[in-house]
Order: C-alpha cells, then structure tokens, then sequence
C-alpha cells in the first residue's frame, strides 16, 4: 500500500509541479501590475494563485497519505470481517 502510494506520487509530481507553477506565474502580472481595477485584479490574482498553491501542497501530500490511511483501514476491516463470519 505505501509502495503504492510513493510511487503514485512519485509519477505524478512532475505533471502537478509544472502545472501549477505554469498557472501560478500566469498569475503574476495580475497580481503585480498597476492602474485602473488594479485592486479588484490583484484580490482575484492572488485568490487564484493561492488556491492553486494549497491545491497543489493538498495533492501532492495529503491525497497519497490519505490513500495509505484509508486503504490499511479497509485491510483491517475486512480482516476482522473474515474472522467473524468464519466463527460460525
């Protein structure tokens, strides 16, 4: 299951890296330049950015953990289900 998991994550840093980098400096003019609505860019800019940001971090850590979590608790699970029902 974490061998699984690592090498998931492992496959698919380089893809969510660039992808999110890309879309993150694509952002940066937004957030960096001045004049009229500059403000309302700006709030937008860096709403986008920053939620690429922690979606980026959300998939890159959470989701593989997450995967290791919930996958030994379905092992265990279904362990104790075995058991249960063969004592009959």
């Amino acid at each position: 299951m974490v061998e699984a998991a690592i090498e998931g994550a492992t496959v698919r840093l380089r893809p969510i890296l660039m992808t999110s980098f890309a879309f993150i400096l694509g952002m940066l003019p937004l957030i960096l330049e001045g004049g009229a609505g500059s403000a309302g860019n700006r709030s937008i800019g860096v709403a986008a950015a920053g939620g690429m940001l922690i979606g980026t971090l959300f998939g890159v850590f959470v989701i593989p953990t997450m995967y290791v979590i919930f996958g030994s608790l379905e092992v265990r699970l279904r362990k104790k289900k075995q058991f249960s029902v063969g004592s009959y």
